[in-house]
């Protein structure tokens, strides 16, 4: 849907043969940042600006962001995390808090730049399991607990359109547009 409503814009805005669009700052909602629209506005020189999903994770201004979210009084629960289970990454084996042997789905996997090695429990023990409630995001969820457990990076990629956005957008002008 960029690119009709930029090429929108122009028809209603130029005048005079004078393309508006050329000294315009495009500021476009997260759901625009993907491969396609950033190179279209790469293509068509527009000065655009499009944060991604993860935006806010680098800016220092949100570094305390959650401590001001409500929390739902009713959850007492805290979710196990990555300390709470034992992983032996040169066997390649991961055991739940509740000491249940969990499957290796994945012995190394790309996600951005990080790489993972991935767990997954057994559907037979997720359904009886006491601790159901502090593994699971909700505990009526059917499908099985997962764990990433990093294992490396790849080499950052700083040439293509969204990581070239996610540097304009990190910077001083680009947090301020």
């Amino acid at each position: 849907m960029l690119k009709p409503t930029i090429e929108g814009l122009r028809a209603n805005l130029n005048t005079d043969n004078t393309d508006v669009m050329v000294t315009a700052k495009v500021a476009v909602d997260s759901g625009y940042h993907n491969q396609k629209a950033l190179a279209y506005l790469e293509e068509n020189r527009l000065d655009g600006y499009s944060a991604d999903t993860g935006f806010r994770s680098r800016d220092p201004k949100f570094k305390d962001y959650k401590e001001h979210k409500p929390h739902d009084r009713l959850t007492s629960t805290v979710r196990f995390g990555l300390a709470d289970f034992h992983v032996d990454l040169d066997k390649q084996t991961c055991v739940c808090p509740s000491e249940n042997a969990m499957k290796l789905k994945a012995n190394c996997a790309t996600l951005s730049h990080n790489q993972f090695m991935q767990f997954q429990a057994y559907e037979k023990d997720g359904s009886v399991c006491s601790q159901k409630r502090q593994c699971l995001k909700n505990e009526n969820q059917r499908t099985p607990r997962q764990l990433n457990v990093l294992i490396g990076t790849t080499p950052e990629r700083n040439t293509g359109v969204i990581e070239c956005m996610k540097q304009k957008i990190d910077s001083d002008e680009g947090r301020t547009t």
